[in-house]
C-alpha cells in the first residue's frame, strides 16, 4: 500500500487525503469505487474491511478490452449485508502474493484489510491487502457492485 497505513492499527486517512488531487485521473468507474463515502468508513456496511475471497473468474473477450477478472468478495455477516462484486477489465496484471504465514484453513488469504486504487498511465491499479497476503491488479477499470449475498445462489458458477 502507497497511502493506507496498516500496521497496529489500520487507517485510511493518509489515503483520503490525497485521493481528490488524482480521483479525477482514475477510470470513471474505478473513481466512483474510489469516492464512495461508505467505502473507507469502517462503521458502514458497505465498507471492504473483513470481506473474503468467494470466487475468481478469468475471461478473454479477444477484443480491444482484452483480459477480465470477476472478484466476488463474500460478506461478513458482522459486517455486511452483502458481497461485492469486483468485475476488473483490460487486466494487464494480477497477482496474488501469500504472506509467509498465512491463517490457517481454507481461507488462506483471510479477510480484507483496507484496499487502495490509484491512476496509471493506462487505467488503475488496485490493491487489496489481506490478513494473509495482498491481491494486486493493474487494469483499465474496475466496476464495484454490491449484491445481494442470497441472489448469487441463483445464478450458475462460472
Amino acid at each position: 500500500m502507497r497511502y493506507v497505513e496498516i500496521g497496529e492499527f489500520i487507517d485510511p486517512r493518509p489515503y483520503l487525503a490525497v485521493l481528490p488531487l488524482f480521483a479525477d485521473h482514475l477510470p470513471p468507474q474505478a473513481r466512483a469505487f474510489a469516492v464512495d463515502p461508505a467505502h473507507y468508513d469502517f462503521s458502514s456496511r458497505r465498507c471492504v474491511k473483513d470481506l473474503f475471497v468467494r470466487h475468481v473468474a478469468w475471461a478473454d473477450s479477444g477484443g480491444e478490452e482484452g483480459l477480465s477478472l470477476t472478484l466476488l468478495l463474500g460478506a461478513n455477516p458482522w459486517r455486511h449485508d452483502d458481497d461485492l462484486l469486483l468485475r476488473y477489465t483490460g487486466v494487464r496484471v494480477a497477482r496474488v502474493e501469500l504472506s509467509d504465514t498465512p491463517p490457517p484453513g481454507p481461507q488462506r488469504l483471510g479477510s480484507v484489510i483496507m484496499d487502495e486504487l490509484l491512476p496509471t498511465q493506462d487505467g488503475c491499479l488496485h490493491e487489496l491487502a489481506f490478513f494473509g497476503g495482498d491481491i494486486v491488479v493493474h487494469c483499465s477499470d474496475v466496476a464495484a457492485t454490491w449484491v445481494l449475498t442470497s441472489a448469487l445462489s441463483n445464478q450458475p458458477s462460472a
